[in-house]
């Protein structure tokens, strides 16, 4: 059995005591209070009491906030385990600490990164408040020109939502705009009191697609190439109902009222008059049609078209000028106010005809 050789020592002493007590030299061991700041330190033997380190600070009733004195460190600052040892961290800001679970911000986070998760195709979810009756979130402050950039994958794809450049009371959306390039001009979509799509270029088209098919195609002011101004690709459909016509184009039925007063005249729709031009030279055009319709095509499983019409109407039809016809014509019922000119397989016939 063996047997301890030591002795446990302590003393307290306040904190007047302890800087005066520069010929107190505690022993190896020695534990020495400062009932003042709860520290502690530790004699050698050979230091005075006086040029001992302290460590610690907690007294007997503990820490209190606001009078108990702490040496080292710096103001403001969080203290933290520093692999055993206190560590600060530096802070930003004012106010409150911030814990990680539903911490409350009352004024501005200046710089931050957010992110909604640190997995692969993480999310993150936006709310105005976590009452079951959601608000209004608000980008920005109202009274300037604010803009606010979403970035879609990378820069090229960025969608920004913002004031039109120059008009602060019209809403306007960019697609790949280039940050900084915004102009009045090449938004994809604008309200000014009307829905306003554009192309965010001269030179770009418009195209309407459904299911990636291109339906609908509003080519751009052009100075080369042989592009249509519109294009329309009509859906191949299959499976229609038998027996049921159905229709390329579909004007329904509507009435138009006018105020009262006579109208002179009335045009349901209208196609003015088209210029051809040429760069340069004296160039000739053999034919031009302002309409060209072409007959219909018996296609699979069609055994023929009976009447095969590309022009139809269910009313008069009047001409102002020259009408020529170039089918085999068995029998013609013209009805006009004035002498018009025939020309039924190239040969010229005169009419006049009155109902």
């Amino acid at each position: 059995m063996s047997t301890l050789d030591w002795s446990l020592q302590q003393a307290t002493k306040t904190a007047a005591e302890i800087a005066a007590a520069t010929n107190i030299f505690p022993l190896v061991g020695q534990i020495v209070w400062n009932t003042d700041t709860g520290k502690y330190c530790i004699g050698d033997g050979t230091t005075a009491l006086s040029a001992l380190t302290f460590y610690g600070g907690i007294s007997a009733s503990g820490l209190t906030v606001g009078t108990t004195a702490i040496t080292g460190g710096t103001n403001t600052k969080v203290l933290y385990n520093n692999n055993g040892v206190v560590g600060e961290y530096s802070v930003t800001g004012t106010g409150s600490a911030v814990l990680n679970t539903s911490p409350t911000f009352v004024t501005n986070i200046t710089t931050p990164l957010i992110y909604g998760s640190s997995a692969s195709g993480g999310n993150i979810t936006l709310m105005s408040t976590s009452h079951a009756t959601k608000g209004t979130m608000f980008f920005g402050a109202s009274g300037g020109d604010q803009k606010h950039v979403f970035y879609v994958g990378t820069s090229a794809g960025q969608v920004q939502i913002r004031s039109l450049v120059g008009t602060l009371s019209q809403t306007a959306i960019y697609l790949g705009v280039a940050s900084g390039s915004e102009t009045s001009s090449n938004y994809a979509f604008n309200w000014s009191g009307s829905l306003n799509i554009n192309s965010q270029g001269t030179t770009n088209p418009i195209d309407f697609q459904q299911g990636s098919q291109s339906r609908m195609t509003l080519y751009a002011a052009t100075t080369s190439g042989a592009s249509p101004r519109w294009l329309i690709n009509f859906p191949q459909q299959t499976g229609i109902t038998a027996s049921t016509e159905t229709n390329d184009f579909l004007i329904n039925s509507k009435t138009q009222t006018y105020a009262a007063g006579a109208q002179t005249l009335l045009r349901g729709l209208y196609y003015k008059t088209q210029s051809i031009a040429f760069a340069s030279g004296s160039n000739a055009v053999t034919t031009y049609y302002t309409a060209y319709f072409e007959s219909g095509t018996a296609g699979a499983g069609c055994s023929g078209i009976t009447n095969n019409y590309s022009l139809g109407t269910n009313g008069k039809a009047k001409f102002g000028g020259n009408i020529e016809l170039t089918q085999t014509v068995t029998t013609e019922a013209l009805v006009s106010d004035t002498s018009v000119t025939i020309v039924i397989n190239g040969v010229t016939y005169k009419l006049l005809a009155k109902a």
